[in-house]
């Protein structure tokens, strides 16, 4: 009877440890976001504009579903950091301030060329300079 008790309860510990590890989104209601697929398909390669910031999205080296980025912000300059697609989600962490402040991950929805871009808690992220626009390729140079 002991033994049945350790492995129920260690069982329990690392569905668990599982559970608490994984990170947890919410998918927005009544949205088609994009998959992991799409996400590496549509943004990679490409850039993403909203009126203060351009992003190009470079194509990853050597890890399929990671890489870096360059973005030009009006009022800060320059700025780079890495990107990386864990399933629907698009996560990216810049490098220098005061981006820095920023990283996070996101859900997207495309609709033509603009994105709705949507916090792990199903929200949509809002900005007064509007949804993103996805631009081919990297017509900036960044």
């Amino acid at each position: 009877m002991l033994e049945v008790r350790t492995c129920v309860f260690v069982a329990l510990v690392v569905a668990t440890i599982s559970a608490n590890s994984a990170e947890d989104y919410v998918l927005p209601a009544g949205v088609t976001v994009l998959t992991e697929e799409q996400l590496f398909n549509k943004l990679i390669g490409n850039t993403t504009y909203n009126g203060r910031w351009s992003t190009y999205w470079e194509p990853p080296s050597e890890n399929q579903m990671g890489g870096r980025y360059r973005e030009m912000h009006k009022k800060y300059g320059k700025n780079g950091g890495s990107w990386s697609i864990k399933g629907h989600l698009f996560c990216y962490n810049p490098e220098t301030p005061p981006m820095s402040a920023h990283p996070g991950c996101h859900t997207y929805a495309l609709n033509g060329d603009t994105i709705a871009q949507y916090r792990v808690n199903g929200t949509e992220e809002y900005s007064k300079w509007g949804r993103l626009k996805l631009v081919s390729g990297n017509p900036e140079n960044l």
